[in-house]
């Protein structure tokens, strides 16, 4: 499920037109995707912020000042997908990332397998050659 909203919240950063506040991208997150309605503000923040920190979304600042540009007027915080986050969700997110890492793991435990094994049989190996020549030493033929 974790996976899931944060590759839904990128996509929805990435599919927008232009740059968006964040009330803006969660408005729309609800409408495209509305089990996100049941999840509170907190974890959507708290989702929107690991995609801030993965760099796969990037905050722009705009500021409004006057004509001498002395007095800011306001100030803008909106969010943009970065060139990072495309790539990333072309290649499938998040969940596809989780999935790569349950593949490499089952490759990992099967290759420390195999290498226990070899182990055992180079052991057993050794064991059967010391014994062999044990009773060559003592018991000349």
């Amino acid at each position: 499920m974790e996976f899931k909203l944060l590759d839904d919240l990128l996509n929805v950063i990435a599919n927008l037109d232009r740059k968006s506040d964040f009330n803006s991208i969660q408005n729309i997150l609800g409408l495209q995707y509305p089990y996100t309605n049941e999840i509170s503000e907190q974890v959507i923040y708290s989702a929107f912020r690991k995609l801030r920190k993965d760099g796969y979304v990037t905050e722009v600042k705009e500021t409004l000042s006057n004509e001498m540009g002395a007095n800011i007027l306001a100030e803008f915080i909106s969010y943009e997908v970065s060139f990072e986050g495309i790539v990333f969700l072309k290649f499938g997110g998040y969940s596809q990332e989780k999935n790569n890492q349950l593949r490499r793991d089952k490759q990992d435990t099967r290759n420390r397998n195999q290498l226990l094994f070899l182990n055992i049989v180079i052991a057993l190996g050794t064991l059967i050659a010391g014994v062999y020549y044990l009773i060559q030493i003592f018991c000349p033929a």
